[in-house]
């Protein structure tokens, strides 16, 4: 299979995958990387479902080598100082 077919394959994989999620975008923070974690909420009967825990992302203006730039950071990352705001 040639690369080029390949990733027409992916990209309709993605592209199908995103309207069974209904649109959903993924959150990610530039800096550290984290993103959205998937587990399971188990209740007192011990029945298990599915649960997301979305990153605190916030898009701030950074300065990024020394020019100005909208980047998606997480509060942890702006807290402890890893982004120098503009």
């Amino acid at each position: 299979m040639k690369i080029k077919e390949l990733s027409v394959k992916i990209s309709l994989l993605a592209f199908l995958a995103m309207r069974l999620l209904g649109g959903v975008k993924m959150a990610k923070c530039s800096v550290c990387g984290k993103a959205t974690t998937f587990g399971n909420n188990v209740s007192h009967s011990h029945i298990r479902t599915n649960k997301q825990q979305k990153a605190n992302i916030k898009k701030v203006k950074a300065v990024v080598e020394g020019t100005t730039k909208k980047v998606s950071v997480c509060t942890r990352c702006l807290r402890s100082g890893k982004v120098e705001r503009a």
